[in-house]
This record gives structure tokens, C-alpha cells and sequence, in this order.
């Protein structure tokens, strides 16, 4: 029987996981991790809670104490291992994923993926206009994202970008916002 609230709101199965933001801080050394300020404030606004991923050397560290964290319980897995940890630390919502220094970061790139997303694939990314690949740094990651990554580390596969787009079907695919098309060709000019 359906409820008078799920007739205005409609039921809560149709509605999108919730969508958290997380800022990807590794590094190779922890003085090469800060933080971005900015790409946690846009992350912060468009999502329902931010967090930055962090090795557990850099828990500590004076760029990182500001913000909540996410430890990285996947060792040497780079990136993938922050998505994976974000994914199970919180695994009934979706991820959106930026790399700290990610390039053309902004409000408009941002609100372009979450309006654009499509929770029925399990990860939604633009397509890297320089080689055609996904780009896995500014992506959002649906919670059947985790089984879809953890299937490919299993398989000995570690890099974003290969395995976005060896699970292309499973991937849904952007183009960059027009202002950012724009900008590209303006500096390649």
C-alpha cells in the first residue's frame, strides 16, 4: 500500500543514493599532499557531506587537521585505495571524487557531473579531451562502484584510468562542460 508521503515524495527506493565529496590529498611524499581549500569548499557545498582521503601518515599533517578525513585502509593502491575506503566506509552513498589539484576544477565543472550523473551506471566521468580516456579524478562513484573496483584490483588493476575504461559499459561518459571546451581551445590556440 502506498502512503500518502510516497505519493507526494514518491518512494524512497527511486531517489539517488546521497552524494558525499571527496578530495583524493596522496601523494608520494606528505609536504607534496595539502589540500586544495578550494576543490573541499566546492565538494562541500554541492554534496551532502565532504571529506579529504588520507593516507595515515598524513592524518597529522597541518593541511589535512582542518578538514575530516577519510584514512586510506587500502595500502599502495594510490587512488583507487581512497575511492575503495570511501566506498566502504560509507557505503550507501556515492562518491564524488576529485583529485587535489585536479585542473578546471570549479563550480561550473562540478554542477555539470551531479546534474549530468547517472546513478543506473556505476560510475559517471568526463572524458579526458587530451586521450579520449575517462577521467577518473573528477568522476562520481556509485555505491556498486565498490564490487566493480574491487573485482579489478583482484584481477591485479590499480590504475583509474585503464580501469574506467575497461568497464566502459558500466561507465557513463561526458563531455566536458562548454566553457571548459571554450578555455581548451582558447590556450591550445
Amino acid at each position: 500500500m502506498i502512503t500518502p508521503e510516497e505519493r507526494q515524495h514518491g518512494p524512497e527506493e527511486a531517489l539517488p543514493p546521497p552524494l558525499y565529496g571527496l578530495v583524493l590529498a596522496g601523494g608520494e611524499h606528505p609536504s607534496e599532499a595539502a589540500p586544495d581549500r578550494q576543490a573541499f569548499d566546492i565538494l562541500d557545498e554541492h554534496c551532502e557531506l565532504a571529506f579529504l582521503s588520507s593516507r595515515k601518515d598524513q592524518l597529522d599533517l597541518a593541511g589535512h587537521v582542518e578538514f575530516p578525513q577519510i584514512v586510506d585502509g587500502f595500502e599502495d593502491l594510490g587512488a583507487m585505495g581512497g575511492i575503495l575506503s570511501a566506498l566502504r566506509t560509507c557505503p550507501e552513498a556515492a562518491w564524488l571524487v576529485v583529485a587535489r589539484n585536479e585542473p578546471d576544477l570549479d563550480l561550473i565543472r562540478v554542477g555539470h557531473l551531479i546534474v549530468n550523473r547517472n546513478p543506473e551506471q556505476a560510475i559517471t566521468a568526463y572524458v579526458n579531451a587530451g586521450d579520449g580516456l575517462p577521467n577518473p579524478f573528477c568522476a562520481i562513484y556509485e555505491p556498486r562502484a565498490r564490487d566493480l573496483l574491487l573485482a579489478c584490483v583482484n584481477k591485479g588493476m590499480t590504475n583509474l584510468r585503464r580501469v574506467l575504461a575497461q568497464v566502459g559499459s558500466q561507465v557513463e561518459l561526458l563531455a566536458p562542460p562548454r566553457s571548459h571546451i571554450r578555455n581548451a581551445s582558447e590556450t591550445e590556440a
